[in-house]
């Protein structure tokens, strides 16, 4: 998919809910492509690879890990990213719009595995629930 086709569905679902900033469903979607090589690389490289929620969920911490480091939970809290649910509802909006596929057994209650991404972080345990990070636009 083009970038400005990923941007017009993107902006369609923002009008929509705009619980989840822009940067969210980019990042997304990085992560779905991330945890799909990681897996694929585990399972003998094969290209058709699916992840289940679960898998998706880790893969996400783990590339916000690698590209944020010990702020990786503050900019995913920032941009909407709190917990296993929200990373379900991003995905299952971008399945909506053609940008992403699923399979007739995914559900959007597979992400419900998981609360607060917060604990998932290997570096410190993040308290998020009282802070408060300004908006930078």
């Amino acid at each position: 998919m083009s970038d400005d086709r990923f941007t017009v569905a993107v902006d369609r679902i923002r009008q929509v809910d705009g619980r989840y900033r822009k940067e969210a469903y980019a990042f997304m979607n990085d992560a779905v492509a991330y945890t799909v090589k990681k897996c694929s690389a585990a399972d003998s490289g094969r290209k058709d690879r699916h992840v289940t929620g679960g898998e998706l969920i880790y893969g996400t911490v783990e590339l916000a890990t690698q590209e944020f480091g010990v702020l990786a939970p503050y900019v995913l809290y920032d941009w909407g990213i709190t917990d296993g649910s929200a990373i379900g509802d991003i995905i299952f909006h971008l399945i909506r719009e053609g940008v992403l596929s699923k399979s007739k057994d995914d559900s959007r209650e597979d992400f419900n595995v998981v609360g607060s991404l917060a604990s998932l972080f290997p570096m410190t345990v993040v308290n998020t629930d009282n802070i408060s990070v300004p908006k930078i636009d």
